[in-house]
Order: structure tokens, then C-alpha cells, then sequence
């Protein structure tokens, strides 16, 4: 409707507005900032910590993975952040701490934090007003999510990789579902706060990324946009998987943008980390990650400047993900069997050309 192209307006407005400021202005980018160099023994440690979690993937029986499976997948990603941390302790501090200069803002640190109060409590009144009411029942996907989850509390060592008896997914969101079981909420209410938490995560995001590119107003109406959309408010009250895919394409990018702009190992390891979560929940993420790609090169000036300060971001996306990633090399036929079953454009669709035309006519108001 209107409000979905005034707020289509709005952001197509910051797009413009920060690919055209130049990096002495408030929209800083990544590639205003020079790299140091990390330290060769830090690389080295990087890459057999990758190497180790690559290889723990490839050999994991998917079916069954074994309990030695996940406590190898989680000790490289503690050592993974030691490195990181080591790293960035031997090369000291560098980089802004603010993302703009200070005479560049249009608003001051006390409203710009009092506005930002003000959306993110909105945002969450709306994600948990009669949460265990509305939407009405359990959509079939909840109570899917929720009988995996059960699965996983019920002490027979069931702790899958992927969910192959259902719903052709990972499993992630299902621990995440069992985890707040396990944390005494009830059953409805287990599967949807799991939505509302990663979906102010993702106004979370919006914050880091509306704040990295174009400075204290463009973080509000960032957060304005993610925080109290329709759609984003929707699946933020739906235990369904999908909610992850917004939350960890903002969160990963802030942080990858925060963490180039301070030249901090950490940080960039962590946002890549948390980009390569979001391939654990939804296959969708492998496009989006294309997207946060080409972003990140266009901020970087250069490919040799993006190789330079992007590698870190992509070890952390290879650590997280390489489970996934053993799943879609091994077995691609289970990696795509869900795709297969709902995509448009498989080969049972009878309107391949006409079908998307119109679900994107139908939708793209909710999509702002």
C-alpha cells in the first residue's frame, strides 16, 4: 500500500544518498580505513583451525553425527576467536572509534540514544503483545519445529545435523526452539520467542549498518525500517526459520563493517561468524551473502582492497558454516529436496513465468 512505498521511498533515499558521501563525510565506508597486516603466525593458526573444521565436516555422518562431531565443530570456533583475540592484542588499537566525525552528525549522541529507545521499545511491544495468542493456533511449520525440538530434549542422543524426517532443513532452529523449552517457556511460546529474539537482532543490525554507512539519522531510520515493517514485525511472531535470514545479513554485515572501520581481527571474524549462521537456517542466505559481497567489494574501492580486509569475514562464514557446506557437497539432493518441494520454478511448476510475476505483485508491499 502507501505506507509500503513511502518506506520503499525512504530506503531507496539512503541508498542514494551514502553511495554518493564520500568517506570524509558521515557515511564512512570500509575503505577509508588502511589495513595492518596480521601477523603470520595468527594466519597460520586461522587457517589449521579452518582447515580442522573443514575436514571435521566433511567426515561427520550426517545421518547420526557423532557427539565428538559437535564438541570438534565447537572447539574450532574457541580457538578460532583465541587466535582472533591474540591477534588483535599483539597489534594493538587502531581505527576510529565512531563511525563519522562528530561535526558531520545532523543530530546529537543524547537524541540520537533516546529515539533509538524509543523504536526499539515499540518494536518490541509489537513482536511480544499476546505472543502466545496471536497469531491464532500453531501454524503447521510451528508445530514441525516444535516436535524436532521435543525430539531433542527427550535424552535419547538425538542431536541432528540436518532434518531429513521432516523438514529438510538444518537443525539449528530446532536447538534454538529446545534451548528456550529447556529455559521453562511453554510450548507455544518456546517457538515463537525464538523468532523475536533473532528478530530484534535484527534491529539490532540495522543499527550497526545504518550507523556504519550513513551516521546517527540514517541508524534510526534503519532501525525505524526494520523495527516496525510489517513483514519484519510478521515473522517475528511465527516460529518459522526464515526470520534468521534479515537477522544475520544485518547483524554479520554491521559487524564486518564495524570491525573493518577499527581494523579489529575479532570483530570481522564474529561478523563473518554470524553471516555464515544465517546459511545454517535458510537456503536464501547463499543470495544474500552474494549481495553482502558485492556491497562490501563496492565499499572497498578495489578487489585488492576487499581481499585485504575481507578474508577475516570469510573465515569466520567457512568455520560457522562448514557443516552446511558438507551437507550441499556430499548430499545435494537432501541439501535441495526442500527447495525441490516449494520453489516455483521446479519441475512439477505448471506457470514458471507468470506464477513469481504474480506472488511479487501480491507481496512486495509487505517487503520494505
Amino acid at each position: 500500500g502507501r505506507v509500503g512505498l513511502l518506506l520503499y521511498l525512504v530506503a531507496v533515499g539512503l541508498v542514494v544518498v551514502g553511495a554518493d558521501a564520500g568517506p570524509g563525510g558521515v557515511w564512512s565506508s570500509p575503505g577509508a580505513q588502511p589495513a595492518r597486516p596480521v601477523g603470520a603466525a595468527w594466519v597460520a593458526g586461522l587457517g589449521a583451525v579452518t582447515a580442522i573444521a573443514v575436514f571435521n565436516s566433511l567426515a561427520v555422518d550426517i545421518g547420526e553425527p557423532s557427539g565428538s562431531f559437535w564438541l570438534i565443530h565447537f572447539g574450532t570456533l574457541a580457538a578460532a576467536l583465541a587466535v582472533a583475540l591474540g591477534a588483535d592484542r599483539s597489534r594493538g588499537r587502531a581505527g576510529s572509534a565512531r563511525s563519522a566525525s562528530e561535526e558531520h552528525e545532523l543530530i546529537d549522541r543524547r537524541t540520537h540514544l533516546a529515539l533509538l529507545v524509543a523504536v526499539v521499545l515499540i518494536a518490541a511491544g509489537l513482536r511480544l503483545y499476546d505472543l502466545d495468542a496471536l497469531p491464532e493456533g500453531v501454524w503447521f511449520d510451528e508445530a514441525t519445529h516444535g516436535n524436532d525440538a521435543r525430539r531433542i530434549l527427550d535424552g535419547d542422543g538425538y542431536r541432528p545435523l540436518w532434518i531429513a524426517e521432516s523438514y529438510l532443513a538444518p537443525a539449528h532452529h530446532s536447538y534454538l526452539i529446545a534451548a528456550a523449552s529447556w529455559l521453562g517457556f511453554g510450548a507455544v511460546m518456546s517457538i515463537r520467542i525464538v523468532s523475536v529474539v533473532l528478530g530484534l537482532l535484527a534491529v539490532a543490525g540495522a543499527h550497526l549498518v545504518g550507523r556504519e554507512l550513513w551516521g546517527r539519522v540514517g541508524a534510526v531510520a534503519a532501525v525505524t525500517l526494520v523495527g516496525l515493517g510489517r513483514w519484519p514485525v510478521t515473522v517475528s511472531r511465527i516460529g518459522m526459520f526464515n526470520v534468521m535470514t534479515p537477522a544475520a545479513l544485518l547483524l554479520g554485515t554491521g559487524l564486518v563493517l564495524v570491525g573493518v572501520r577499527r581494523d579489529h581481527v575479532t570483530t570481522k571474524l564474529a561478523g563473518g561468524g554470524v553471516l555464515g549462521l544465517g546459511l545454517a537456517f535458510h537456503s536464501s542466505m547463499v543470495l544474500g551473502l552474494v549481495g553482502v559481497a558485492l556491497v562490501l567489494l563496492a565499499l572497498s574501492g578495489s578487489l585488492s582492497r576487499a581481499l585485504q580486509v575481507l578474508w577475516i569475514p570469510v573465515v569466520g562464514v567457512v568455520l560457522v558454516a562448514a557443516p552446511i557446506g558438507a551437507v550441499a557437497i556430499r548430499e545435494p539432493d537432501l541439501y535441495t529436496a526442500r527447495q525441490d518441494q516449494v520453489s516455483l520454478f521446479n519441475e512439477g511448476s505448471d506457470d514458471t513465468v507468470g506464477a513469481p510475476w504474480r506472488n511479487t505483485r501480491k507481496v512486495v508491499g509487505a517487503f520494505h
